[in-house]
């Protein structure tokens, strides 16, 4: 599901605890923008001119290169799972992706343009969102009970809003916090947040579901869109603008799945 949830399985919440938990609001969007891709599709198909629509039906050779990297993923998605010592998760996966990038014929990066650059210019802007992120955090927990956010409807919105407009995962790690010191407890401490985790399940799915729905609103809501954007934009390839994204997409699509969500699995806060 996404950075927002990987930060918080860092701080402790259990792998599979969000699937147990968060799989009802998950299916309700998920079904939803898989109907509207389904009969955006088939609209579009139907609008096509024939040769369009015998060159996407027709038969056509694949050819994949690069197969070796399958088992570069399986160690990155193994390492997950390693908790201890400190640090040796990442070091995996640094040389895993390091393995993968050398081991990778150079043929392969050159036909399909590979570059670091959109890697970079993502990097930069997050990096700088999660430095100056720090004291809001520290804000959070102290003044939780001050900010009137005392509802799993509330924590959806509030969480969602903000990160439509930041970074998601910093955004989350903040309401996270935020609902633990609503509940007296701190986030830095594994016992608070299990001990958090089995009584406050209503208001941690809607910090998580807010997180992670709403980075999908524009660019900046998860980092991996800004990075699709910058690599479509290396290959030539039109995208929208930020603006021109969310009037055209966000809104008219996404924002009523994110009320169905709200309304289906949150009615009671």
């Amino acid at each position: 599901m996404g950075p927002p949830l990987f930060l918080g399985y860092l701080k402790g919440v259990p792998f599979w605890w969000m699937i147990q938990h968060c799989w009802l609001s998950w299916s309700v969007a998920l079904l939803c923008l898989l109907l509207i891709f389904y009969y955006v599709d088939r609209h579009n198909f139907r609008r096509a001119s024939a040769a369009a629509r015998q060159l996407e039906t027709g038969v056509r050779m694949i050819n994949m290169k690069g197969l070796r990297n399958i088992f570069f993923l399986a160690i990155i998605v193994g390492a997950v799972f390693i908790q201890h010592p400190p640090f040796l998760r990442e070091a995996i996966m640094l040389v895993a992706a390091e393995g993968s990038y050398f081991t990778t014929p150079k043929s392969v990066h050159w036909v399909n343009e590979f570059s670091f650059a959109p890697v970079k210019e993502v990097g930069w802007l997050f990096l700088g969102i999660f430095l100056t992120i720090v004291p809001v955090l520290d804000y959070m927990q102290l003044h939780a009970r001050d900010l009137a956010i005392d509802t799993p409807a509330k924590f959806y919105w509030v969480t969602g809003g903000l990160s439509a407009v930041l970074d998601n995962a910093p955004t989350y790690i903040m309401f996270f916090a935020g609902a633990l010191g609503h509940a007296g407890l701190g986030i830095e401490s594994p016992t608070a947040v299990r001990e958090f985790l089995s009584n406050g399940t209503a208001e941690m799915v809607a910090v998580s579901m807010g997180a992670v729905l709403f980075g999908a609103v524009t660019y900046i809501g998860n980092s991996p869109n800004f990075m699709i954007k910058a690599i479509a934009q290396q290959h030539k390839m039109h995208t929208p603008s930020f603006v021109g994204f969310v009037v055209r997409f966000s809104l008219p699509i996404l924002l009523p799945v994110l009320f169905l969500v709200s309304w289906v699995t949150m009615r009671g806060g």
